[in-house]
């Protein structure tokens, strides 16, 4: 399924409307699919919803943040190791 052809019969629905045409619905604007899918991630009067969506985005930041910080932790430990190698060379 393309979502250009099916986006706008989602908007419609989403503004209480039906989409009733033999033809295909015109492709919809990247503004109108953004807003289809805020108000799917971010719905009225469904806390435990924004929870759950406020909990994955600050695990998906830290998962970036764990992976930028892996390098410098090897840097760290081979050049501890490495200071250790010459300390015992002496």
């Amino acid at each position: 399924h393309r979502i250009g052809i099916h986006a706008p019969a989602t908007l419609a629905r989403a503004q209480g409307r039906r989409w009733m045409s033999s033809t295909p619905p015109p492709a919809a604007t990247a503004k109108q699919i953004i807003t289809v899918l805020l108000r799917s991630l971010w719905p009225e009067g469904k806390t435990n919803l924004k929870v759950r969506v406020l909990v994955a985005i600050g695990l998906l930041v830290g998962a970036k943040l764990v992976n930028i910080q892996v390098p410098f932790f090897f840097k760290n430990i081979v050049d501890t190791m490495t200071d250790l190698g010459k300390d015992i060379s002496k």
